[in-house]
């Protein structure tokens, strides 16, 4: 079986709080990482049972999109918090 699971119920372009899936195997989905549905990756700070919290959405060179419910949703891999917080030199 493929690890992964489906939208509880449907994300619109603005929703940057949680998302639900029906069931989140905590051997598929690490408790901060990234989730892959359709064409995007969202990041997520937090999973809490059956809920991704603390969502960056359109990472990794993926744009924002709507999804609707029972798309499949993947593990995409584990997310770094620290190099998003290190400020950025700019030489001249």
């Amino acid at each position: 079986m493929k690890p992964g699971s489906k939208l509880a119920n449907d994300v619109d372009l603005e929703e940057v709080d949680t998302i639900e899936v029906e069931e989140a195997d905590k051997d598929d989905f690490p408790l901060t990482g990234a989730i892959r549905i359709g064409e995007e990756i969202i990041e997520y700070k937090q999973r809490s049972g059956n809920s991704f919290k603390g969502l960056l959405r359109g990472t990794r060179l993926s744009a924002i999109a709507t999804h609707k419910e029972g798309e499949l949703v993947l593990p995409f891999g584990y997310s770094n918090p620290l190099a998003q917080d290190l400020a950025l030199i700019v030489l001249s």
